[in-house]
């Protein structure tokens, strides 16, 4: 596996979607090559961010105007 196919399917890797042959070969990929070991790290690190993060709230407004417009969608 080279550097651009693994960087293709790592989102897949890192969510647990990826089969298990192509885990096996991204694990052996990630154990020789640290660029991608790093990559790796690192999306880890933003989906544990990303996780934890509360989303914002929305604008009492903008609440407003969202509640409207499903109400007279349903109309």
């Amino acid at each position: 596996m080279k550097c651009d196919q693994l960087a293709r399917s790592l989102a897949e890797y890192a969510e647990g979607n990826a089969s298990g042959s192509l885990c096996e070969e991204i694990g052996r990929h990630l154990a020789n090559c640290a660029p991608c070991a790093e990559l790796r790290r690192d999306l880890a690190s933003l989906q544990k961010l990303c996780r934890e993060s509360a989303a914002a709230p929305l604008p009492h407004d903008v609440r407003q105007r969202v509640l409207a417009l499903l109400r007279d969608s349903g109309k």
